[in-house]
């Protein structure tokens, strides 16, 4: 007989912080996104839905390396944020998504 899954539990940031760690160690070789999004540790980020996201949002405001969290929160949110003419400025798009972060309440307003 299986033996039970454990239940799932919430992201928390202390989890998030340690498997974006192994995602970011594992994969800084990695030339495309497809290694990324494979990632288990990307995997379960991304499942953790909701609650990820305004980790993932804080995580862009405070790091300069936002690789893989744009895929991460269109995966997540199913949403295209991202401007058209904003398309490879990396600061730019990183904008775009605090901006939506701030308008859906994920992230305080700017003062």
């Amino acid at each position: 007989m299986e033996e039970p899954l454990p239940p799932i539990q919430p992201l928390t940031r202390v989890r998030f912080n340690e498997l974006a760690s192994k995602v970011r160690e594992d994969t800084k070789y990695d030339s495309g996104f497809q290694g990324i999004i494979d990632h288990p540790a990307h995997q379960e980020i991304v499942e953790g839905g909701e609650v990820a996201i305004r980790h993932i949002l804080r995580d862009l405001q405070n790091n300069p390396d936002p690789w893989h969290w744009f895929m991460a929160l269109y995966l997540i949110t199913g949403e295209t944020v991202i401007k058209e003419e904003h398309r490879g400025m990396v600061l730019a798009m990183t904008e775009d998504w605090l901006a939506w972060g701030r308008e859906k309440g994920y992230l305080p307003n700017k003062t």
